[in-house]
């Protein structure tokens, strides 16, 4: 089997340039991502309501229960106000958007938990999407994938503007759900795969992009205060992202590991030509490894691969808790934007601001302090600004806690950056986007969770902060348990990974060759 870490230490840095231009491409299919992902914070914002009735003059007034319509007269005094019939119609305010779906939905009162729903739809689609597309990409090859998820997400989010009831909303959020998140995932692994001395930065710098989406929503958003408008806008950012994974060739690393040498080779050639090198046939044989992997390189691998080794499954298991919690954290702080105390617009654009700092500043410590304690450092950074949340909660102290959940968003947002790299060095090439892939499930399982916690925030708002807070601290002790992939070189094969997180305890930081045996 062809070692193409071996190909690109032969090429040097000398393509450097069509590597950056392929990074690019896979930079672009994160900025929509970050558009749709964080979309609810502008299309699902608060609104002031009141019943449609005219005893009710105006949103100053005070309504008791706005969910309830007052008697007709005024003849009864206080006992009129306890006269009541549940309101079927309903007046909006606000002073930034003409319609959003609580709007066009009327989702106040007993139907506020659509709001809860039409977001966990959403992140369902992202559960599904990461099995589904996880699978295709190492079966199929990630070009497939990616061709795949970006149609489908064009296609399904465009037709989002036809939904004329939540329950049709809620099926297409799930729809572009299912093929949004599938787009970051798999370019994710892409950069990893075609890049090899500047691999790390490389996977670090792709949550800018999504941030640079998140920060685009306020602008968009700022002058389409319709949601149908705004979605459409934030949809055709996918539209490139077609055009531009036409031109992507197929991983060279998911050829040559699923034993497809001919392919990959000509593939391989490409770099060599962009570094205008010529390769003599000898170079090939030079960069084939010595060991005995031809049928393992021929095998079909599933999730369930990673839960037959003892080492892999101990770790998966542990990485799946990760992100369940990080993924809770991150969305949880992100989602809540709308209830801070300030503008909208400033403090989703801050939000997304601190993604871009807090990425540069990973990318500046990562190689030097190991993946193990800065994740656990980063997890419980959050889980610190959750409890301050919590308390400032209990005190109606609203303005510090926008300053707050800013302070925990710095956390969760190094959590999630430092996870898509550790996760995927943890894996070998055959299950690497299984691996990425049962994460991000279990991360899914943290965001469907998160909307519901956040509605908490209206009836009991402490509650929802000591929740993150315990998942926090569970997460970050986890996190010190896994094996440093620091200095390694990614691993091709099942047994290669198992050798390394053995050899992880005693320091040793290489994996090695082996057989394909039982450890």
């Amino acid at each position: 089997m062809i070692d193409f870490d071996l190909v690109l230490q032969a090429i040097g840095g000398r393509a450097w340039s069509y590597q950056c231009f392929l990074t690019m491409i896979m930079f672009w299919n994160a900025i929509p991502f970050g558009m749709h992902t964080l979309a609810p914070v502008f299309y699902s914002a608060p609104v002031q309501f009141r019943c449609n009735d005219s005893a009710t003059l105006n949103f100053s007034t005070t309504v008791r229960d706005s969910c309830k319509r007052r008697c007709e007269t005024s003849d009864y005094g206080d006992l009129c106000i306890q006269n009541t019939t549940t309101c079927q119609e309903f007046e909006f305010e606000s002073s930034y958007f003409t319609n959003t779906i609580i709007m066009e939905y009327s989702l106040v009162c007993d139907k506020q938990v659509f709001l809860a729903i039409t977001t966990s739809m959403y992140m369902a689609g992202m559960w599904i999407g990461s099995i589904l597309f996880g699978y295709i990409s190492d079966r199929f090859g990630r070009k497939c994938a990616l061709m795949l998820a970006s149609i489908g997400c064009l296609v399904s989010s465009l037709c989002l503007y036809f939904a004329n009831n939540v329950w049709l909303f809620m099926s297409i959020r799930l729809l572009v759900g299912a093929f949004c998140y599938p787009i970051f995932m798999i370019s994710f692994i892409y950069v990893m795969e075609i890049n090899y001395k500047h691999r790390t930065v490389c996977g670090l710098l792709m949550h800018v992009p999504f941030a640079i989406g998140h920060a685009i929503n306020s602008l968009i958003a700022y002058y389409f205060t319709s949601w149908r408008k705004f979605n459409t806008v934030i949809s055709l950012f996918f539209a490139p992202c077609v055009l531009f994974n036409l031109l992507v060739p197929e991983s060279p690393r998911w050829l040559f590991s699923h034993n497809k040498n001919k392919s990959g080779i000509k593939i391989a050639r490409t770099f060599f030509k962009k570094a205008n090198m010529e390769p003599d046939s000898s170079i090939w044989e030079k960069t084939t490894r010595n060991n005995t992997l031809g049928n393992a390189s021929q095998r079909q691998y599933s999730s369930f691969d990673l839960f037959k080794p003892r080492r892999m499954r101990n770790v998966t298991l542990k990485v799946m808790c990760i992100w369940f919690s990080s993924s809770l954290l991150f969305y949880g702080l992100s989602l809540n934007v709308g209830s801070l105390y300030g503008n909208i617009f400033i403090n989703n654009a801050l939000n997304a601001g601190v993604e871009v700092l807090v990425s540069l500043f990973i990318i500046a410590i990562f190689e030097r302090v190991g993946r193990r304690i800065l994740l656990s450092v980063s997890i419980i950074w959050a889980g610190v600004g959750c409890i301050a949340n919590g308390i400032l909660n209990l005190t109606s102290h609203d303005k510090e806690r926008a300053y707050v959940s800013l302070f925990g968003k710095i956390g969760a947002a190094a959590a999630f950056h430092i996870l898509y790299n550790f996760t995927a060095e943890l894996y070998p090439t055959v299950v690497r986007s299984n691996g990425v892939g049962m994460g991000s499930m279990s991360a899914r399982i943290g965001s469907i969770c998160t909307p519901f916690l956040i509605r908490m925030y209206f009836k009991v708002g402490f509650i929802p902060d000591f929740v993150y807070a315990a998942v926090s601290l569970t997460a970050g002790i986890l996190a010190v348990t896994l094996p440093e992939t620091s200095g390694t070189k990614l691993c091709q094969t099942i047994t290669e990974a198992e050798i390394m997180y053995l050899r992880s305890k005693s320091r040793q930081k290489h994996c090695h060759d082996g057989e394909e045996t039982g450890l």
